[in-house]
């Protein structure tokens, strides 16, 4: 939205229109507002939105993005719970499959306990917990790699 470069700007807005152009702070509002979300890349959009309901990986994070030690079983587990999926076929077959469902499955106690656990591993609670768990990681991290 707040592009500094007037070129590059009128380019994105003519390429995709104005309509699909979030606006600033809008991010957190339309994860409220989805039924699902579907990621290709598991960075903090991903991470974001697993706290607001269900959401999927499509991604071969084995050859595309290779996780530290200290994350890996993580990223196993969600594979295993059908959070993240090698590709987009398996995944458009599982919707389909339990799409009446989505709700029911995603909020199951073992899902959910395997998304908690990941979620906490990435985020803070508040500020005053920001060094301590900035602490705590770089210790574990340490002692995996």
């Amino acid at each position: 939205k707040n592009i500094k470069d007037q070129r590059l700007q009128e380019n994105i807005f003519n390429l995709l229109s104005k309509k699909k152009i979030l606006k600033n702070q809008s991010f957190q509002k339309n994860l409220q507002k989805s039924k699902m979300v579907i990621c290709d890349y598991p960075q903090t959009a991903f991470i974001e939105a697993l706290s607001t309901g269900p959401t999927f990986l499509v991604c071969d994070y084995k050859k595309i993005f290779k996780p530290l030690n200290y994350f890996k079983r993580d990223y196993e587990l969600l594979r295993k719970n059908k959070v993240i999926f090698d590709n987009i076929n398996t995944l458009i077959k599982y919707l389909n499959h339990n799409w009446d469902n989505i709700d029911v499955i995603w909020n199951s106690q073992k899902k959910q306990r395997v998304i908690e656990n990941f979620l906490k591993k990435f985020c803070v609670k508040d500020q005053k917990s920001l060094i301590t768990s900035w602490g705590s990681y770089l210790k574990k991290i340490k002692n995996v790699s």
